[in-house]
């Protein structure tokens, strides 16, 4: 094991970092820093950093997806099929196969639904809590956003679907879902319907 100190200036790269924890690649420590509020942030950190355009920040975070192994985000009800192991044998089967590969991930669309079941006991609502912080879950940032908002246009989708099928597009996964008919206007969106497997 190695030990080494980072400065980290973006929520962002917090988040990254906090996905690779989740994964137990790495350990996370918080120091107090004392001299917090001496410090300048403008001067030190503003503008340093070559500057890339968003699309090549946006490839190099989907690229990041790829060497995390992560291809799949699932919906909602993939999660809940899963957790009450209600998919058919080959389903199961598929399922158990892409958990080898693949690092289970949400979207934050699908993390609130999750978190706001109805018919979840206190049992559940535990179950489910420990479910979301196993897997890593994309935050809604300004790239999901916009896309969200470009799918909305162009197809009349719900706006829970299109943040989730934005997710997917934006860091080029495979969406796992029951709910095919929901997507069907994305023509760019890779789906994988376990309970077809």
């Amino acid at each position: 094991m190695k030990t080494v100190t980072i400065d980290i200036i973006s929520e962002k790269a917090i988040k990254l970092l906090q996905d690779l924890e989740s994964l137990h690649l790495i350990r996370m420590r918080t120091e107090k820093n004392p001299n917090k509020a001496d410090v300048n942030w403008a001067s030190k950190y503003k503008g340093i950093m070559s500057k890339q355009s968003m699309s090549e920040i946006d490839a190099q975070l989907s690229n990041f997806t790829v060497r995390m192994g992560i291809t799949h985000l699932w919906d909602t009800n993939s999660v809940i099929y899963y957790l009450q192991q209600q998919f058919p044998p080959s389903a199961e089967k598929f399922i158990d196969t892409l958990i080898t590969q693949s690092h289970p991930s949400l979207s934050a669309i699908t993390e609130i639904e999750l978190l706001c079941w109805k018919t979840a006991t206190e049992k559940d609502l535990l179950i489910l809590q420990n479910f979301i912080h196993d897997v890593v879950v994309f935050e809604l940032d300004r790239p999901i956003k916009l896309k969200a908002v470009d799918l909305r246009r162009r197809t009349r989708l719900k706006l829970p679907d299109a943040i989730i099928a934005a997710t997917a597009l934006v860091f080029d996964l495979t969406l796992l879902t029951r709910n095919i008919q929901d997507f069907e206007n994305v023509s760019e969106l890779k789906i994988v319907n376990p309970w077809n497997q």
